[in-house]
């Protein structure tokens, strides 16, 4: 089944694309006393970033902790402390960070028009009013977050996306300086994430000819670029993670890999590790631990190719 979807409306790309910000927001300005909000991830709170947000006197800027994943709670805190900023509504919402900053920004920009709670509005189409007008500017490249039409949250009873095309950006700025200083730790969660997401396009419920060409290609420059450490679902469709490692160490067998597996599936990785995998992790696993792992087959790596 093709869906027939939305996309961002409008997308600037380029090295110091960030300064275009203020001309594009003016156009959107309906009169001398509307504002505009900021949100922006608070990690730059100290950055040289804060001095270049063109954030006018009636603006609200308002610096997000994304420590923890986005919760209703949070939108709906957020929400609130606009609405008591102004009577009236703002003219947009600028979201600046990564990927769960653009989803506080889009969820935001819903709520602001939408009566109750973000909670209502966690599943599929279940948005009734368009949202404000909202731009994102990523500081972190992978997530996605800067495209999609779901903005995930984690509610009192689910972790859930609000699914609508009404969440989608109207605007988008990719500028290369801002993900310049990224650290490696977020370096890593995000290529992560990109990659889930790439196998998510070639094998999910609502396919269309983008994001599969999209998917392959990212596939294939991951097949055909060197690489270090791999992390391998041992259960996967066709191919399983067993017989991918085989193959694997036959072409690159300095390439350490690490198995995920179910508690089912727990011999699967003591053979893994039998045929040369560095080790395997149960899931669900937490982030900090699958990058320590991923840190120590790295390391192995590298003194093992000192060896050759």
């Amino acid at each position: 089944m093709f869906r027939n979807f939305k996309m961002v409306s409008y997308v600037v790309f380029g090295r110091g694309c960030f300064n275009q910000l203020d001309g594009i927001l003016a156009k959107r300005r309906r009169s001398d006393d509307s504002f505009m909000v900021y949100m922006v991830d608070d990690v730059f709170q100290n950055d040289s970033l804060k001095n270049r947000v063109p954030a006018k006197n009636q603006d609200k800027l308002m610096w997000v902790n994304v420590d923890d994943e986005p919760k209703t709670a949070y939108v709906d805190a957020l929400t609130q402390k606009i609405k008591d900023f102004s009577g009236r509504l703002p003219d947009g919402i600028i979201g600046i960070g990564g990927g769960s900053t653009m989803d506080l920004a889009k969820a935001v920009s819903l709520m602001l028009t939408n009566s109750g709670s973000s909670a209502d509005y966690q599943g599929w189409d279940l948005v009734k009013n368009e949202a404000i007008y909202h731009v994102g500017i990523p500081t972190l490249s992978g997530t996605g977050a800067e495209v999609s039409r779901t903005t995930v949250l984690s509610g009192p009873e689910k972790k859930l996306g609000i699914n609508s095309d009404f969440t989608v950006f109207d605007q988008i700025l990719l500028d290369p300086e801002l993900i310049a200083g990224a650290p490696k730790d977020q370096r890593f969660y995000t290529g992560m994430d990109c990659y889930i997401h790439c196998v998510e396009s070639l094998n999910g419920t609502y396919l269309n000819a983008f994001s599969k060409a999209y998917g392959e290609k990212a596939l294939e420059l991951l097949e055909n670029h060197l690489f270090d450490v791999v992390i391998l679902d041992v259960k996967m469709p066709g191919m399983d993670g067993i017989e991918t490692l085989r193959e694997i160490k036959k072409q690159k067998p300095l390439v350490e890999v690490i198995m995920l597996t179910g508690h089912a599936s727990v011999e699967s990785g003591i053979q893994g590790m039998q045929l040369g995998a560095f080790d395997y992790v149960m899931k669900p696993v937490a982030l900090d631990e699958l990058l320590e792992k991923v840190r120590q087959a790295y390391d192995r790596k590298v003194i093992q190719e000192g060896k050759v």
